[in-house]
């Protein structure tokens, strides 16, 4: 029956496993009906029935040698020659798990116990007569006389006289019958009291691995406090004592450490009870137990519990050598986990980036992982990192048709179809596929969000971003979109609110404050923008994007020379990570226009025609320049730039004022050539040609640097290009 119940789950027949478990664990009088009740408890459980695995685990058990047995139910066996059905009854009965208080209760109408079928059958009978002779009795006559129904007259005797006689004998009969009945109902009540109690233990107090499972019953049917009381009784056991040997210590059995598995499910329940810090701590104590639970390494890195210095310090730090034991095979698996965990990190910063990379390339070249989805999603998170749309829509577009709708990089596919235009169809196409396949999946209402925040209908968009959220409250792309999506309609209020949730969930990501800085931007609130963009630096540095909202505060308290710093860290950040220019052009505008405030009028004039070679029809760009030429006198040149912004941008009210301000100066202002009548011909020429020759050294000072500048850009990103083809 065993083998019956192993085969059984096996194939997936949990009602099956249950029903012979269910009897293994009845006949079995020893010890062993533990490990019985605990396979049965595991049939519960994978059959989702929680409360009757947790019933058994934390109920005592009922087992004992036969001698007891036969004992305690004495009178059962002797009232088995009467009537076999009755005995089973009443040993069920005895046997049964439930309160005596229960078990005292009058009985429901059925079979007694220890009464025999016909006697029994017979008081039931006169039960029933009696209920139907009450209204006989209603129906007597005026003189007493009865009036019988269904009275039939003998052949040998009259009438009155046969009815007499068989009621007297109907009576007697009647009255046995409720005598037999009222005996058995006290013998009963009698073996009910009696019951001994059960004399086997509860599992939870004596196996760890029960405890464990109990509280993972607990948890699924919400009863939080109560798991966590769960998995800190009982006493030690052999697994307690492989916890406190260490986290250098490797698995008894060279598998994964139980002590890990509780440690994880301590952090789950913590953070259900919204405790981040309590979640982090038991997270990072399983990790730290045991480096082969992938499942709280992806509870800290993909749920944002640590920041991107915080991931790297930790995960660099964990034991792999001493867990992996003296075994070679070991200790090359452990390596294997090392590389695995180090390609899938936080890739923003330059250097973080460039050991994911290695550690990638060493997993395709010496562990031959091309093939593997895991390893191409850390090549797709660092290029989606990077801005290239495209290449990381070449990686995810990979791994889902190795692996169907695979859940790691479903969002991240979703984010890289959002931001390619011509990709939009497929967008559509996929969030139709996910909401009818896979309902229950927070990334499909993800996707048909995206796919309306497209459209730019952003109330439909927060209903599905709210429905994913909903159905995993740790989805961190889901709580940014749906905060973005107040943010790009203008109701900052509502955007701050929601941006403070996401920073509430995911305490160390460093995006949610940065978002709420740029919200109080919008709201000229630069005393808390400046709170929480430090915020956001310090849990990372190496963001372009929040050196470019520090120096957007400095620009406007007037500290010029602290928003050119921060511009230029931005653009030199970002430039590092191989994000393509284009990308940062508004960087660029920021660096110019802070040039120009600062009185710094040729780097304004560098750094802003260096933003029309990556945009030329910027509009806002020519402004500035005519607004720099303007400020250097050269009204003509001031003129012309205004005119080319206007034809980019017709109706604008401050670039049409400076050019109405530049065409009065031009009218009133004296000829340029009177201050040149003082010199002879031949010295006006030679003035004109110097003046010539210092604007053409500049230009060329100006190309060989730009060029530089391009060709270092140009060689990072064949290189990166490089690598993604042998990574391809």
């Amino acid at each position: 029956m065993r083998l019956w119940r192993e085969d059984a789950a096996n194939h997936f027949l949990f009602d099956t496993a249950i029903f012979w478990g269910d009897k293994v664990l009845c006949l079995e009088t020893g010890q062993t009906a533990w490990n019985d009740a605990y396979h049965l408890a595991k049939s519960y459980f994978l059959s989702h029935r929680y409360a009757q695995a947790e019933h058994l685990l934390t109920t005592p058990l009922r087992f004992g040698s036969s001698s007891r047995r036969s004992a305690a139910h004495a009178d059962v066996a002797a009232s088995a020659e009467v009537d076999p059905l009755a005995a089973a009854l009443a040993a069920t009965r005895s046997n049964s798990q439930l309160p005596s208080a229960m078990l005292a209760r009058a009985a429901a109408p059925g079979v007694q116990a220890g009464v025999p079928a016909a006697e029994w059958r017979g008081a039931h009978e006169a039960a029933q007569l009696a209920e139907a002779s009450a209204p006989m009795q209603r129906g007597l006559s005026a003189n007493g006389k009865r009036k019988e129904r269904g009275f039939t007259v003998s052949g040998t005797g009259t009438g009155s006289e046969s009815s007499g006689a068989n009621d007297e004998e109907e009576e007697q009969r009647s009255s046995q019958r409720f005598k037999w009945a009222e005996e058995q109902r006290e013998t009963l009540a009698d073996l009910r009291t009696e019951m001994p109690p059960p004399d086997g233990p509860s599992l939870v107090t004596q196996s760890s691995v029960c405890r464990w499972l109990a509280a993972q019953c607990m948890v699924r049917q919400g009863k939080l406090y109560e798991a966590l009381d769960t998995l800190s009784g009982g006493k030690d056991d052999a697994q307690e004592v492989e916890e406190r040997h260490g986290i250098k210590a490797p698995a008894a059995d060279g598998g994964i450490k139980l002590s890990s598995s509780k440690w994880f499910l301590r952090g789950q329940i913590h953070l259900r009870l919204d405790d981040s810090e309590a979640a982090t701590q038991a997270f990072m104590r399983a990790l730290a137990l045991d480096v082969k639970n992938y499942d709280a390494f992806c509870a800290l890195v993909e749920g944002r519990l640590l920041g991107a210095a915080e991931q790297w310090n930790f995960v660099r730090a964990l034991e792999y050598v001493a867990q992996a034991g003296e075994a070679e095979e070991a200790k090359e698996g452990h390596e294997l986990i090392r590389l695995l965990y180090t390609s899938r990190l936080d890739k923003e910063g330059a250097m973080h980036a460039a050991a994911a990379s290695a550690a990638r390339r060493t997993l395709l070249e010496q562990y031959d992982l091309s093939q593997n989805a895991d390893v191409l999603l850390g090549l797709a998170e660092e290029l989606f990192a990077r801005l290239r749309f495209e290449d990381a829509h070449v990686v995810t577009s990979r791994i889902l048709s190795l692996r169907i709708d695979h859940e790691a990089t479903l969002p991240l596919h979703i984010a890289v179809l959002f931001h390619l235009p011509a990709q939009r169809p497929a967008l559509f196409l996929l969030a139709h596929h996910l909401s009818d396949t896979e309902p229950s999946l927070p990334a499909s209402w993800y996707a048909v969000g995206m796919w309306y925040a497209v459209a730019q209908r952003w109330a439909e968009a927060r209903r599905f971003f709210s429905k994913a959220v909903h159905l995993d409250p740790r989805f961190c792309a889901a709580w940014i979109a749906f905060a973005h999506s107040f943010a790009l309609e203008g109701e900052t209020e509502q955007a701050v609110t929601s941006y403070s949730t996401a920073a509430r969930h995911f305490p160390q990501s460093h995006m949610p404050k940065l978002f709420i800085g740029m919200e109080y931007i919008a709201q000229g609130n630069l005393l808390l923008a400046k709170l929480f963009l430090e915020g956001s630096h310090a849990l990372f540095e190496h963001d372009p994007l929040c050196f470019n909202e520090r120096g957007v505060v400095a620009f406007y308290e007037k500290d010029y020379e602290s928003a050119i710093t921060h511009f230029r860290t931005a653009l030199e950040l970002a430039h590092e990570t191989q994000e393509p220019a284009t990308a940062w052009v508004a960087t660029q505008l920021n660096l110019g226009l802070a040039y120009r405030r600062a009185g710094r009028l040729e780097q304004a004039t560098f750094a802003l025609r260096r933003v029309l070679e990556l945009t030329p029809l910027d509009a806002r760009a020519h402004a500035a320049l005519g607004a720099v030429a303007h400020a250097q006198g050269q009204i003509d040149a001031a003129v012309g730039w205004y005119h080319a912004s206007l034809a980019l941008h017709a109706g604008d009210e401050a670039t049409t004022a400076l050019l109405e301000l530049a065409l009065q100066e031009n009218a009133t202002a004296a000829p340029l050539s009177h201050g040149l009548l003082e010199l002879t011909e031949e010295e006006a020429e030679e003035e004109e040609e110097a003046e010539l020759e210092n604007v053409q050294v500049k230009e060329q000072s100006l190309d060989v640097s730009l060029g530089s500048a391009l060709r270092s850009y140009e060689g990072m990103e064949e290189s990166v290009d490089m690598e993604l083809t042998d990574e391809g």
